[in-house]
């Protein structure tokens, strides 16, 4: 820092003083200035600032004879101010030249700005832009010229009171800020209770690019139509979006789509072709942060093909259970279900898809008691939810195995725990298996009932069936007994004081 006066640029005019003799003593200021400058060094040390007279003639007036206004330049620690100075007298000695100084003390910080760093670019308030580690510098005016202790400041709060730096300025650590809008405060101190004005500074941070969100159809999704509305939301919470940088690429080439502004989505409409479909979005925001996103679909629109075989094609079975061999292909998504029909109508086999398998054994075809011609139907489904036409296969069944009728059983609604069954077969020499409320089947037995007791209260259900060996190994095989087993449902419940009354009575009559 300079201790010396410099005068500069001097041109004074006044009908109250003689110009000769004002001149004169300027010459006399600026000589004893120059050789002085010792002296007043040591006294603005004590204070921490020196006063640099910078301009004479300019800003230099008079409101009477005794008073006159001077302009100097204050340099505090690290930052530099221009003042204005009023003096009711301008003293000169073989000491120093000191004004007087006059008025209200002042403490008033000038400008506030902000860089991206110290000797980086310039950043505007109030307009969105990338740097979120800001450089805060200010200018400070004091009048008079009274040494700043330091300065409080804050963001997005005023400040509270506490100094926080003695310097001019003030480098946010990397990364500090969070996007959106920011305001910084400052406001200088000058010892004791004394607080000067705030300032502040709006800044706006974005450093975030648009987001791609939304997306239609969804990643890896399969798309079993050709025509296909492709959106999804393109958003930026900040500076927004650049509706000049939003580009739209399908498999490679880029399409025109639209931006709906009030809802973000930007969206095309095309025919694609089958198999996959690549998509990518690239945008920007209005200060430069860039985006791009792609996602690719699958479009299937043609259905499956396959057929199915009966026993391997024989032209007859004694069995009603068959095997069914299933073949099936689909280029793109592959096979999903399978639905078989013994009808052909499917209407509830629709509800009831299947896990494609190439193998279904044990099949029971329709009308398994009767003999006839047989047909069994199949349509296969891919992963796009397309539906083949049907594929079908016949057989014709010769039945051998016996049917099986129940002759008697207990009442539908009766309070007896016990039960006893008689039933019989539509072929000699048959033997007879059951099966009580869902047990495992008994083994083949020559009688032709069974009885049960201790049965609980509730709906109880038997079954039975007739086999016979018909082969002559034995065995029953599966085709050699009753497809359709005989049934009969029943209640046990507790009796009424009237039924056991009614009981009582027929009881006594007899």
């Amino acid at each position: 820092m300079s201790n010396k006066f410099q005068i500069s640029n001097f041109k004074f005019q006044s009908n109250k003083f003689q110009i000769s003799n004002f001149k004169f003593q300027i010459i006399i200021l600026f000589f004893i200035l120059y050789i002085v400058s010792g002296v007043y060094a040591e006294q603005a040390a004590s204070s921490n600032y020196e006063i640099e007279l910078i301009s004479i003639g300019t800003s230099l007036g008079f409101a009477s004879f005794s008073e006159r206004r001077l302009t100097y330049f204050v340099v505090g620690q690290l930052f530099s101010v221009p003042v204005e100075v009023a003096s009711t007298q301008i003293g000169i000695n073989f000491s120093c030249y000191w004004p007087v100084l006059v008025g209200e003390v002042l403490y008033e910080i000038a400008e506030l700005r902000a860089k991206t760093h110290l000797g980086g670019f310039e950043i505007s308030p109030s307009v969105w832009q990338k740097d979120n580690d800001p450089y805060f510098y200010w200018i400070v005016v004091i009048n008079p010229p009274v040494l700043i202790k330091g300065f409080s400041f804050s963001l997005d709060s005023l400040p509270d009171g506490e100094v926080d730096t003695e310097f001019s300025f003030y480098q946010y650590p990397q990364d500090s800020l969070s996007d959106g809008k920011h305001i910084f405060y400052v406001a200088p101190y000058g010892g004791g209770k004394v607080w000067g004005q705030p300032l502040s500074f709006e800044i706006w941070v974005d450093t975030t690019h648009p987001s791609v969100t939304e997306l239609t159809p969804a990643v890896s999704e399969l798309i079993n139509q050709s025509f296909v509305e492709i959106s999804c939301k393109v958003e930026d919470l900040h500076s927004g979006v650049n509706l000049s940088s939003l580009q739209f690429f399908l498999n490679g080439e880029e399409v025109s789509g639209k931006f709906a502004e009030d809802k973000n989505i930007y969206s095309y409409k095309g025919s694609l072709p089958d198999g996959e479909n690549i998509v990518l979005i690239k945008a920007e925001d209005n200060i430069g942060n860039q985006v791009s996103k792609a996602w690719s679909f699958i479009v299937d629109t043609h259905s499956p093909q396959g057929s199915v075989v009966i026993n391997n094609d024989d032209p007859v079975t004694n069995s009603p259970y068959v095997t069914l061999k299933i073949t099936a292909s689909d280029e793109v998504s592959g096979i999903k279900y399978i639905y078989i029909s013994n009808d052909g109508v499917f209407d509830t086999e629709m509800d009831n898809p299947l896990e494609f398998k190439a193998l279904i054994e044990d099949w029971l075809l329709k009308e398994p008691d009767i003999s006839g011609k047989k047909t069994v139907y199949i349509k296969f489904e891919d992963y796009a939810g397309n539906v083949s036409p049907v594929f079908s296969d016949d057989i014709d069944l010769v039945v051998l195995a016996p049917d099986t009728r129940i002759i008697s059983g207990p009442s539908s609604l009766t309070p007896e725990k016990e039960a006893t069954f008689y039933y019989q077969a539509s072929r000699e020499g048959c033997l007879f298996s059951y099966s009580l409320d869902g047990s495992e089947w008994s083994s083949w037995k020559k009688e032709k009932s069974v009885s049960f007791s201790g049965l609980s209260l509730g709906v109880h259900l038997f079954k039975v069936k007739a086999g016979l060996d018909i082969d002559g190994d034995g065995l029953i095989s599966l085709y050699e007994e009753d497809p359709t087993p005989a049934q009969w449902s029943w209640t046990v419940k507790e009796e009424t004081f009237i039924e056991k009354l009614q009981k009582i009575l027929f009881f006594k009559r007899k």
